[in-house]
């Protein structure tokens, strides 16, 4: 049930950098037989914990939007196999 509470209250404010410590910092203070000194463990990693977050997020938004989009029928499976299986000329847009 702890750890529950500890995911939902991260995962929940996640979407501004260092939010998450915040809330698990209060989390902690919650729970006395936490220790809140072990947040310092977690600070030290945090970094690279949000970098996966935020690649996971993309990852799962990429995904969904082709879900969604072969769920209402809208998927054009041979534009999609055409833009994935081409190599494309990049375009000079700084000129």
């Amino acid at each position: 049930m702890l750890a529950a509470g500890l995911a939902r209250n991260t995962t929940a404010f996640a979407t501004s950098c260092g939010s998450a410590i915040v809330i698990l910092a209060a989390t902690l203070n919650a729970v006395p037989s936490i220790p809140a000194i072990g947040l310092v463990l977690v600070l030290s990693v945090d970094w690279f914990i949000g970098m996966a977050r935020a690649v996971g997020n993309l990852v799962g938004n990429c995904i969904a939007t082709v879900v969604v989009a072969a769920w209402e029928g809208d998927f054009d499976k041979t534009q999609a196999a055409k833009v994935l299986n081409e190599s494309h000329d990049l375009v000079d847009v700084t000129a």
